[in-house]
């Protein structure tokens, strides 16, 4: 074997060229990599703060909103707020509207669900005036999630 065929079979074949110099990252990779740190961190911090914070049992606010006439029917709009730190399933809602004591009418309603820390409005439809009585908006029951 010649010399030169020696040195060439020593050689890695990944080494025909010369070999690349390596340079430092600069500002701009530094920059991008602070960033995504940060974000990363950030998106950790907000996990565990959110896993640490205390659980509120489901409160289901109902406030009625606004009422309007159209034909011979009263559509009532009513928002129910969650105040509870998790959601609801369904919920069946119950408007009585009364006048001197006496329930004149009953109607239903339902949502399929209401998350945490949120409200969802429905409409109950009625045939008197819940203008001229007295209108209770309840929540009947809610499902679980």
């Amino acid at each position: 074997m010649t010399r030169n065929q020696d040195q060439n079979q020593n050689q890695d074949p990944q080494d025909s060229g010369p070999s690349p110099t390596r340079r430092a990252p600069g500002a701009l990779e530094w920059t991008a990599s602070g960033l995504a740190l940060l974000l990363i961190a950030s998106a950790l911090g907000y996990l565990v703060w959110d896993a640490l914070q205390p659980t509120r049992p489901i409160v289901l606010q109902v406030t009625p909103g606004q009422l309007e006439r159209r034909m011979a029917r009263f559509y009532q709009q009513v928002e129910v707020r969650n105040l509870g730190s998790a959601s609801t399933g369904t919920v069946q809602l119950r408007g009585t509207l009364r006048r001197d004591g006496e329930i004149v009418e009953e109607v239903a309603g339902q949502l399929d669900t209401v998350p945490a820390d949120s409200a969802r409005s429905t409409t109950l439809v009625f045939r008197e005036d819940p203008g001229r009585a007295t209108l209770n908006l309840d929540v009947e029951s809610y499902g679980e999630p």
